[in-house]
């Protein structure tokens, strides 16, 4: 789901809604950069993420985002 400047939520849908195409922008451009990071073409999201919730749940989401490709860490890390 977007506000067409922002992703806000994200949620993977059952099958039967797989044939329903989006027409906002941002949301054509989600579908297209997970196409091919699935496809293996893409190591590197470029979209603009909302982070809402506790100061924890923020901080938590912005170190998974920062992330690089196929990188590990630990809670230890």
């Amino acid at each position: 789901m977007s506000d067409a400047a922002l992703i806000l939520h994200s949620a993977f849908a059952s099958r039967r809604r797989q044939n329903a195409k989006p027409t906002d922008a941002l949301l054509v451009d989600v579908e297209s950069q997970l196409r091919a990071y699935f496809a293996r073409r893409l190591e590197r999201f470029d979209l603009p993420l909302l982070f809402e919730g506790t100061e924890l749940r923020v901080a938590a989401w912005r170190a998974v985002a920062s992330l690089g490709f196929g990188e590990l860490v630990s809670y230890a890390d």
